[in-house]
């Protein structure tokens, strides 16, 4: 199913939203990417199979944690997925926490196509294929979501943690498709747009609301915290 292509914002912010005023101390929303996934695993769209880490990606992981001991999180939401909760636990440990586990900050569900090796999707799924190289955005493999569905998940999910959390720091832990969608939400950007910016394995991006209803995008795919042994090359992210 193909949902009508449009070139609506991620989320439907104000174009005044930049200029209201910064009072008050901000909900600060540390968004993380889980570490490098193993490479067997990394032969075919992977969604929200629950695939396995890499030596490399655990070790990510902990420099990742072991950069945040000093800030003043007070909670660490995790995707269920284990890539991400590894790294959510590994956080939330370095401040006598628990991981919240919560569903809706899954990778995106590719439906039929998880588990497929990626050079067999064209002759598996050939008139799917075709339709989701016309719009990657907004149509749905078959069984799967669309990136528009992830945005209507995600979307709601934020504006519950800033009611929530307002004035706290938070850590959430997930995937490179969420983190995408957050960013061009708080950006207004189209969802065209979403693969703008990188989003690398266990890169650290930082989002400030306000009470007032503006949004500042602080960072963006910074990686600066990790070592030359936590640095592996990039790979697409899936």
């Amino acid at each position: 199913m193909t949902d009508t292509p449009s070139m609506e914002p991620v989320a439907p912010l104000s174009p005044h939203t930049s200029w209201l005023p910064m009072e008050g101390t901000p909900l600060r929303m540390i968004l993380l990417r889980h570490g490098e996934v193993h490479a067997d695993d990394c032969r075919s769209i992977y969604g929200q199979l629950d695939v396995r880490l890499s030596d490399l990606g655990k070790e990510q992981s902990r420099q990742t944690a072991e950069s945040l001991r000093a800030m003043p999180i007070t909670t660490v939401y995790s995707s269920g997925l284990f890539r991400a909760q590894f790294l959510a636990e590994e956080v939330a440990g370095r401040h006598g926490l628990s991981p919240v586990v919560e569903e809706r900050l899954r990778e995106r569900h590719f439906g039929s196509w998880q588990g497929v090796p990626i050079e067999d999707l064209d002759i598996l799924f050939p008139e799917e294929m075709a339709r989701y190289r016309e719009d990657r955005f907004f149509t749905r493999p078959p069984e799967g979501e669309s990136f528009a569905d992830v945005r209507d998940r995600l979307v709601p999910l934020v504006e519950e943690l800033v009611e929530r959390h307002m004035g706290e720091t938070i850590v959430v832990a997930c995937h490179g498709g969420p983190v995408r969608v957050i960013l061009g939400a708080a950006l207004g950007m189209p969802m065209s747009s979403l693969f703008t910016f990188g989003v690398d394995y266990c890169s650290l991006s930082l989002v400030e609301h306000y009470e007032s209803g503006r949004i500042r995008v602080q960072l963006i795919n910074s990686t600066h915290h990790l070592a030359a042994s936590g640095n592996g090359a990039p790979r697409p992210g899936r």
